[in-house]
């Protein structure tokens, strides 16, 4: 058999247009073998979620539907990468083997060794960047150290690299042979955990398309509030474009260049610039959380203040079973919670309220919560997920100060003044007046069918600031 064909290994880029290893792939004018590996044994000890294997599925659906317009399909296959790659590239003489990058630590460790084995075996490996901004292992600061505060980093990248434009689909991607053999998507069942009430499905339209029409409707109806209407759960300010991002069926260049081009076509309009601005630097958080975990690998797993390796966690599990089901009594933690749940999503000012909560009011580990996260979020993204609960338990790089505690009834007023969020979510308190509905044990003569609150937050918060003083003697 002749040496006729590439292969394309899919993975967080379950894409079509401005996928730079596809594209590059097709370029070569060769048959081009297209495979999905679903290889659990390559995620260590963060093993993929629930709520993300519900919409891996509908992705590597929607990619397979995309592959089929040009005459091709995804191959999917179970089970170790190496072995699987191994025998594609012998049983059907692949010279070129196309991938974009993945940057948490274990998969970084798998891609080094397939790519090894491949080029000891004579293969071409061709490895490309589609899901980021800007190249992160070359960015470092005067002392040829890595950045650890955001605004740095941010400001280093936006002077010295711009963003590369968007590649367009393959003008063709041709199947070669029919009868690679291909396991049933059914079979990997990775909807089986998803529970009845969950409403994914209401919420979003998982599909490589759909994620380019959220970013225009976005771009077009939202984006000119952003900044006043993100932080208010209530209104659902924000795009929702994290698990499009994650799975990468949309690319964080053409969210970037369209948000830029919006700004340019509406010059005159100095109110956009000023919405669109936030928005960019919540896509420069994203590069600067996969920074900061290429840097620091094992911050997945721990601190990386050290000090905070002894602070006096609690392994309290009715604390931990209160907070996960939305029964902690305080009402904006338990709307986030219950959305979480329902919905497999939540609001991103919620978030890190219900961080601190956990870490700073009930002092269980961050990383307990951030596996609960994991687990339970459709864009549960590793790096964003570590960066994010390390800020909040103030352990991390550029973290929240140790001596700022969110309180739960200040932020939900703040955020949530008149209810909206709570009411939608804790339909318990549906009914309360609103001078209620963020301290309903106020009002000892309710007859409520929700929980006093667990702990009382002011005496928590001396607690959290005597062991945060005590780790900094």
């Amino acid at each position: 058999m002749s040496t006729d064909y590439n292969l394309v290994w899919f993975r967080q880029d379950l894409r079509i247009a401005d996928n730079k290893a596809l594209y590059e792939a097709s370029l070569k004018q060769k048959p081009i073998i297209c495979l999905y590996i679903h290889d659990l044994d390559s995620y260590g000890n963060w093993p993929i979620g629930g709520a993300s294997k519900w919409w891996l599925h509908q992705a590597l659906l929607d990619l397979d539907q995309s592959l089929s317009q040009f005459g091709n399909k995804l191959i999917i296959r179970n089970g170790n990468s190496l072995n699987i790659i191994e025998e594609i590239c012998a049983n059907y003489k692949v010279e070129n083997i196309f991938y974009n990058k993945r940057f948490e630590p274990h998969l970084l460790q798998i891609d080094n060794l397939v790519t090894s084995k491949l080029k000891a075996k004579g293969h071409k490996v061709h490895i490309y960047n589609s899901l980021l901004l800007y190249p992160l292992e070359s960015i470092f600061n005067k002392e040829s150290s890595p950045y650890k505060t955001f605004t740095s980093f941010w400001k280093f990248v936006n002077t010295n690299f711009t963003v590369s434009k968007c590649l367009p689909k393959p003008k063709s991607i041709p199947l070669g042979l029919d009868q690679i053999p291909s396991c049933r998507l059914e079979s990997l069942m990775l909807e089986s955990r998803i529970i009845s009430a969950l409403e994914i499905q209401n919420i979003f339209k998982v599909s490589e398309r759909s994620a380019v029409e959220q970013l225009y409707e976005f771009s077009q109806i939202k984006l000119v509030n952003y900044q006043s209407a993100r932080d208010i759960p209530g209104l659902d300010g924000g795009s929702k474009l994290s698990p499009y991002l994650h799975f990468g069926q949309i690319s964080p260049n053409l969210i970037f260049l369209h948000i830029q081009e919006i700004i340019e076509k509406y010059s005159d309009q100095k109110i956009l610039a000023q919405n669109a601005e936030p928005f960019i630097r919540e896509l420069g958080w994203r590069e600067f959380a996969y920074y900061t975990m290429l840097n620091f690998p094992h911050t997945i797993n721990s601190p990386l203040r050290t000090e905070f390796n002894n602070f006096p966690w609690q392994d309290n599990h009715n604390f931990l079973l209160a907070w996960q089901q939305g029964l902690t009594g305080y009402p904006i933690v338990d709307a986030g919670m219950r959305q979480l749940c329902h919905t497999g999503f939540m609001h991103n000012r919620v978030r890190m309220i219900v961080a601190s909560f956990l870490c700073k009011d009930l002092f269980i580990n961050w990383l307990t919560g951030a596996k609960w996260f994991f687990d339970t979020l459709v864009d549960a993204d590793l790096a964003s997920n570590t960066l994010g609960w390390q800020w909040s338990a103030g352990c991390g790089v550029d973290a929240q100060p140790y001596f700022r505690i969110f309180n739960p009834i200040l932020q939900s007023k703040k955020f949530d003044g008149h209810g909206l969020y709570i009411k939608k979510w804790v339909p318990e308190l549906a009914n309360l007046p609103v001078n209620f509905i963020h301290e309903p044990w106020l009002d000892e003569s309710l007859k409520l069918n929700y929980p006093k609150p667990i702990v009382n937050h002011e005496l928590m918060r001396a607690k959290a600031l005597s062991y945060w003083q005590d780790l900094r003697k």
